[in-house]
């Protein structure tokens, strides 16, 4: 269980990489982690956290969007406002914290399966 916060950054930076403008950037990073993680044979037991890492920015999206759906404004004290459309985050919350749970309680299931706790 100690790769699996490796695991889960990597799985949240590749999904970040995928969906943004950053990928360009990001994604050759993330690829040589992947493979340097999965060179460890120790590492290759915090494998769920990828899967559960990718939920997070996912998450992240549903947590900007909790106000959605519509138009949202917000007033200032000095008289001025500012209004930004936002997307309704539930299948945003929905698809994230689905892969998180799954790659927790697939996390769990190894080690119980290998450890015999």
């Amino acid at each position: 269980m100690k790769w699996f916060p490796a695991w889960l950054l990597v799985g949240a930076a590749f999904a970040t990489s995928v969906v943004t403008v950053y990928g360009v950037v990001l994604l050759p990073f993330v690829i040589i982690l992947i493979v340097l993680l999965s060179l460890v044979r120790d590492a290759r037991r915090g494998y769920p956290g990828f899967i559960a890492g990718a939920g997070v920015p996912l998450l992240y999206v549903a947590w900007l969007n909790r106000r959605g759906p519509g138009n949202i404004c917000t007033r200032y004290a000095r008289g001025g406002q500012s209004c930004v459309e936002q997307m309704t985050p539930w299948p945003w919350f929905i698809l994230g914290a689905g892969l998180l749970a799954a790659g927790i309680l697939l996390a769990v299931k190894w080690h119980v399966r290998t450890r015999g706790v």
